[in-house]
């Protein structure tokens, strides 16, 4: 029962910081930041925790001039750089970087010197060697692989980085977003009545997603874009956890998607991103 209980105070606290903006690349897709039924073990006392980052080889010394990506763990947009920075990692291309959490539950999004470096208070947040941040997921992929471009993680030839930035924007707005509006419709930690008007309409637009997504990967591929991981995988797979964490049943119906998604969790790298 205390369980359950943490698990909405912790839910609903940063479902509001998400409101606040913790990312997104488009101004309709509130990213539905979330945290999980053991929360309180991350939690910082209030101020941000520095740590290797992923990609930082373990290395514990001073952060001297790395670069710094602020993130709460389990939160879906920071998470979608973790999968990316973790993937590059164990391909043997790690990105030296050190990892700073911004506590979401503590309010530190909020505090002046996290709205120095973005303004409207969200994460990810890429700090460089300089001090220049970058803000949104997908732009600090896109700096992060322009920078470190072996092995490829969005495609080489033109046509390729093409599809896998399309399917990356399907699974984001047709896939995570309508989870995030479920939940607050179905199963809301706040604590309003169920919407069953705007769940039947979220869901429609969530299965007609995973609907496309399922006939992509008819021909047997492994991956959403192919035989590698690109960002696509990693998209989609912050969205699905999201929908494991917020209740929202993926139907039976889409089999190669669920095929897909035990096949990516059982990769290392994804395993040292996610949470659930």
């Amino acid at each position: 029962m205390v369980t359950v209980i943490v698990r909405v105070i912790v839910l609903v606290r940063v479902i509001e910081a998400a409101r606040c903006g913790c990312d997104d690349d488009d101004a309709d897709d509130d990213d539905y930041a979330y945290d999980h039924a053991h929360a309180h073990e991350h939690e910082s006392g209030g101020h941000e925790h520095e740590s290797a980052g992923i990609g930082a080889r373990g290395e514990r010394g001073g952060v001297g001039d790395l670069m710094k990506l602020y993130v709460f763990p389990v939160a879906p947009n920071p998470t979608k750089v973790c999968l990316y920075l973790a993937e590059k990692a164990a391909a043997g291309a790690a990105v030296e970087l050190h990892q700073v959490r911004v506590d979401l539950l503590a309010g530190e999004h909020k505090a002046p010197e996290h709205l120095a470096r973005n303004p409207l208070g969200r994460l990810p947040v890429l700090e460089l060697e300089n001090g220049i941040c970058i803000t949104e997921s997908l732009a600090i992929i896109e700096y992060l692989e322009e920078t470190h471009p072996e092995p490829p993680m969005i495609g080489s030839m033109p046509l390729e980085r093409a599809r896998v930035r399309e399917l990356e924007r399907i699974a984001d707005l047709g896939v995570l977003l309508p989870i995030g509006h479920l939940v607050q419709a179905t199963n809301s930690p706040q604590g309003t009545p169920p919407q069953p008007e705007v769940a039947a309409y979220f869901r429609q637009a969530l299965e007609r997603n995973l609907a496309l997504i399922e006939e992509r990967l008819n021909d047997g591929r492994t991956y959403l874009a192919g035989e590698q991981p690109t960002i696509a995988d990693f998209t989609l797979a912050a969205a699905l956890q999201f929908a494991r964490y917020g209740e929202v049943e993926i139907g039976a119906q889409f089999d190669n998607v669920s095929n897909w998604d035990k096949t990516y969790r059982s990769r290392p790298a994804a395993q040292s991103a996610l949470s659930l």
